[in-house]
């Protein structure tokens, strides 16, 4: 058997490099004393005399003293077949420990629907207000936000208008869709924006608000003059049900 498949095998018993070294030497030149180990293997002292003591451990190597004269010898080669064995029946119990986390993790792993989540925000000034609104260009192409209420209510704030409109811009150039069903007045007239439609429809009830919606996240916006506000919920269940409405609403709605 060459040296490189014997290492192979003492690795396999879970002996160190230093180990093997060691292990070899006694093998193929006899019992030496720790000097005659230190040359043969290089290896200094101190470590040497610590991969001894492993060794000895391991019931791989035994001491002797002949005339005062310490000296180092490998025990049966056999002992490198129980270790083996016994590397084995580890293996063997690491196997069922390994099974039954396995076991435990998939039971505990088992798909649960999640809790539903719901969050509500109000956000105040302008800067605010903007930063929460951008969001919306986080959606995907062919994604689309809904909204209902009054039309332009964003772009009447003061300083908010030309921002609205960049938006609006960044939002089609990724091709996601916008469609509203607004509350119908003497001005509205067909939306230009690309991959934007809009409907109107008698929503007077609703006041000078705005809701738009998509994903989880509805905003209605409180546009006014002395604190423009932002009310931020998220809730699937509160945008499914909105998009169902909204839906109500568009079958109604007319086109201009």
């Amino acid at each position: 058997m060459e040296e490189a498949e014997t290492e192979g095998i003492l690795k396999e018993i879970g002996l160190t490099d230093g180990e093997i070294k060691v292990y070899l030497s006694l093998l193929n030149k006899g019992t030496q004393t720790a000097s005659q180990l230190a040359r043969n293997t290089r290896l200094n002292r101190s470590n040497l005399y610590r991969i001894l003591e492993r060794l000895i451990e391991k019931k791989l190597v035994f001491s002797s003293i002949i005339e005062k004269t310490k000296y180092f010898s490998i025990t049966r080669v056999e002992r490198v077949k129980e270790l083996y064995n016994e590397k084995i029946e580890e293996l063997k119990e690491k196997e069922k420990q390994i099974k039954e986390f396995v076991k435990n993790a998939e039971k505990l792993s088992e798909v649960k629907l999640p809790r539903e989540e719901f969050v509500v925000e109000v956000h105040e000034g302008a800067e605010e207000i903007k930063r929460v609104i951008e969001h919306v260009l986080t959606l995907k192409k062919g994604e689309t936000v809904y909204a209902i209420g009054k039309e332009g209510v964003l772009a009447e704030y003061p300083g908010i208008k030309f921002w609205v409109e960049n938006l609006f811009r960044k939002r089609a150039k990724k091709r996601i869709k916008f469609v509203a069903v607004y509350n119908w007045h003497e001005n509205a007239k067909r939306a230009k924006s690309p991959y934007t439609e809009v409907r109107y429809a008698n929503l007077v009830g609703m006041g000078d608000i705005e809701i738009s919606f998509y994903r989880n996240t509805l905003l209605i916006y409180l546009m006014t003059k002395e604190k423009p506000r932002v009310i931020l919920i998220r809730s699937k269940d509160i945008v499914l049900a909105m998009i169902s409405y909204f839906k109500f609403l568009w079958d109604k709605a007319k086109k201009m």
